[in-house]
């Protein structure tokens, strides 16, 4: 099975419909997961469900349904999966540093422990090679 762990606007632009703005491999990934034949697997980091609850609450993300119900949504196959942020994903996001973002370093712990690709258009995480991504 394909797939990986998303970043923050990979999965946004995917669940508000806004699918041209993904890459071609990031794309497929997602119609994948999302038609449910087990061919891909997308993971959420909570991280990435906080981010998005603030880009909500700040209006510059607008959801068609209570923000409640739009995460257990996303769930609803089991090929998108919602992965709890814990301690160790904590204690590894501490050696990427050369991140600046702490969102983005919690994610990059996430694929990292989960032996993951990061699904990312985020150019600092690219250039950092810390883990590998999925885009183009």
């Amino acid at each position: 099975m394909r797939g990986g762990v998303t970043d923050t606007h990979p999965l946004i632009w995917f669940a508000t419909g806004q699918t041209k703005k993904l890459g071609p491999a990031a794309r497929s990934i997602f119609e994948d997961a999302d038609r449910g034949d087990g061919s891909a697997l997308v993971m959420i980091p909570t991280v990435v469900l906080h981010e998005i609850s603030s880009l909500r609450i700040a209006n510059k993300v607008i959801l068609k349904k209570s923000f409640a119900e739009w995460v257990n949504s996303l769930e609803r196959n089991g090929f998108l999966q919602v992965v709890d942020v814990g301690t160790e994903m904590v204690v590894r996001s501490d050696s990427f540093q050369l991140i600046a973002d702490p969102f983005d370093r919690l994610i990059i712990g996430c694929a990292h422990l989960l032996e993951q690709p990061l699904i990312t258009i985020d150019a600092d995480i690219i250039k950092s090679s810390l883990v590998e991504t999925i885009w183009d």
